[in-house]
């Protein structure tokens, strides 16, 4: 599944540009200002809280349109109708569950098998938490057909359908996720974390933060290239 997925990484360039362009700004402009420009040291400033609200609309908005852009969607790729309303539904609440997942996970930060490997209580929270968003995806993986198939308005892909379609195929899926998506978060989540903390030049972190949201930029778009190339696979078993 990983040639699948770098096939339909490849097409979104033609496919769907328009959602790159969005997801550039929207990726590279809200990390200026969160990076750089909102910083206060006393909490979350009014000027983060909208950047964030922004990049969280704006990613799921332009990732919605370059998942139907990917699939073949008979519908409107631009239209807010019900795939759109689905898909920031799942979205939102799979932020949910990757926070209260981190969460927990970081709360346990204090068991001896971790602590005795990294000492340090704040790299070890970051670390847990860090690891709660690649889990929740790849039990996202597993019903990612039926994501794609509500979100493109295919309706004959049923939940059950696609269940059965990726019997099989999870491995492949959770495999080309961990090869090409995970090690790209781990660079987004670590230089996020850096730069929040770093002293350095204005120029520098500006120059690293563009560099970050671009980076960031490729993993959001080879999340649905990978999530279409599950669904594909299940929509051949359906023949």
């Amino acid at each position: 599944m990983i040639e699948d997925t770098l096939r339909g990484f490849f097409r979104s360039f033609g496919r769907a540009p328009l959602a790159w362009l969005g997801l550039l700004v929207v990726a590279t402009g809200t990390d200026l200002v969160d990076l750089v420009f909102g910083l206060t040291g006393k909490g979350f400033s009014n000027l983060q809280i909208a950047s964030l609200t922004l990049r969280i609309v704006g990613v799921i908005w332009f990732g919605a349109v370059a998942l139907r852009r990917l699939a073949g969607s008979p519908a409107n790729a631009w239209r807010p109708d019900g795939g759109f309303l689905f898909f920031l539904i799942w979205q939102i609440a799979l932020f949910a569950a990757e926070g209260a997942l981190g969460f927990f996970m970081a709360a346990a930060k204090n068991i001896a098998a971790f602590a005795a490997i990294i000492p340090d209580p704040f790299t070890l929270s970051l670390i847990l938490t860090g690891l709660a968003a690649p889990l929740i995806e790849l039990l996202n993986l597993r019903v990612a057909p039926w994501v794609v198939a509500r979100t493109a308005r295919v309706r004959e892909m049923t939940f059950g359908v696609a269940w059965r379609g990726m019997r099989g195929n999870w491995a492949a899926a959770a495999k080309a996720y961990i090869v090409l998506i995970v090690p790209l978060f781990v660079v987004h989540y670590g230089l996020t974390v850096w730069l929040q903390r770093a002293h350095i030049p204005q120029h520098l972190k500006i120059a690293w933060t563009v560099f970050d949201g671009v980076e960031s930029v490729v993993m959001l778009v080879l999340s649905p290239s990978l999530f279409v190339a599950a669904f594909t696979r299940a929509k051949s078993r359906m023949a």
